[in-house]
């Protein structure tokens, strides 16, 4: 039986991409924006892209573990080298 756990961590792919670029496009629009609401702003955008850092890693791991060539790259090397931030193909 096949560990589904891969699928699960490759569907994290493009929401982690997504909410990335979403708060990097607001970022951009807070610079049009007064600095009072901008600072605002930017802190939760800062927030957002700290907690997708954190999640960058736990993915990473998950990518790692779960990945169903894990003991040939284990043997052999993984692709690319040490990838901080895996993504599936």
């Amino acid at each position: 039986m096949t560990d589904p756990t891969y699928g699960h961590v490759c569907r994290m792919d493009y929401p982690r991409a997504s909410i990335r670029n979403l708060a990097t496009a607001l970022a951009l629009i807070t610079e049009t924006i007064e600095e009072v609401d901008a600072s605002a702003m930017n802190a939760i955008i800062h927030t957002l892209l700290g907690h997708i850092g954190d999640l960058d890693g736990v993915y990473s791991t998950l990518f790692r573990l779960h990945h169903p060539s894990r003991e040939r790259f284990e043997r052999e090397g993984w692709p690319g080298g040490k990838v901080e931030v895996p993504q599936c193909t």
